[in-house]
């Protein structure tokens, strides 16, 4: 081989290299997931998150509204399943709340929510210290309040946005050569972070089907496979069933029928 040819084959590859390292920087960067079959754990045979409730850790209205303080005109607003999904994950994981105290002020409550939802979701409880809410028990008490409602639809901001969060962790490419193993893989990964206490935030979609997330908080294993149950915003305050089939890989939403399952919020570490 001569030296020209060396040369080309050192510089391409360290191009390829810098362009890789490049790309793990990017805002839209994601955890692949393995499309090759993974070794099947254990796991009992049902878990739930200890503590979470979505009668307490979630807000009491649906996500399917326009909201006031959007910058978007009400025709152009989408869902903000993802955003109250993951404003119940962050707040439960990273807020504390001390009814003792005096109420704040609208202004100042969302102020503190801000710092929470914004927060990276990649980080784990107890990597960075919790956000002190006072005057209130939980998030659904405060989005009870009335003068607190609106705080909670400008924290979350036009849905959008979501999609430009540096931890936002979903492309259309996923959704190509999808198949059926990829969603066992992702399944697993599901429900070993909820055998070790670790709420998921799961993305529902199918080709250019509308998509949907739900936060899972608890899972049962059955003969047919697995049913979640999962906080769905679309479904304020409670609890619902999310089948999951192994032969095809894929979860059935009550609503939307049979989805991809994607993880779109990982955490920096998985169990």
């Amino acid at each position: 081989m001569n030296k020209s040819k060396l040369f080309q084959i050192v510089f391409s590859s360290a191009l390829l290299v810098t362009m890789g390292s490049a790309w793990a920087d990017l805002p839209w960067t994601t955890i692949p997931t393995p499309r090759f079959p993974m070794p099947q754990p254990r796991f009992p045979k049902e878990a739930s998150v200890p503590g979470f409730d979505p009668t307490l850790h979630s807000v009491w209205f649906a996500n399917y509204s326009a909201w006031e303080g959007s910058s978007l005109p009400e025709v152009a607003q989408v869902p903000h399943c993802t955003g109250l999904a993951l404003l119940a994950r962050q707040v439960f994981q990273h807020a504390e709340f001390d009814a003792s105290q005096d109420r704040p002020s609208p202004e100042e409550m969302e102020r503190l929510l801000k710092k929470i939802y914004r927060r990276d979701s990649r980080y784990l409880p107890g990597d960075v210290p919790k956000v002190v809410i006072p005057g209130y028990l939980n998030l659904n008490e405060i989005s009870d309040d009335t003068d607190m409602m609106p705080v909670i639809k400008n924290t979350l901001g036009d849905a959008i946005k979501d999609a430009l969060r540096p931890d936002w962790n979903w492309t259309p490419l996923h959704e190509i050569g999808w198949y059926p193993e990829e969603g066992r893989n992702v399944e697993l990964r599901i429900r070993s972070q909820i055998a070790h206490g670790m709420p998921v935030i799961i993305y529902l979609t199918d080709g250019l089907a509308t998509a949907h997330a739900v936060l899972a908080y608890a899972y049962k294993s059955t003969d047919e496979g697995v049913i979640y149950t999962v906080y769905d915003p679309a479904y304020p305050a409670t609890g619902t069933e999310l089948p999951y089939s192994p032969s095809t890989g894929k979860m059935t939403d009550g609503f939307y029928g049979p989805r991809h399952p994607f993880i779109l919020y990982p955490y920096r570490y998985e169990p």
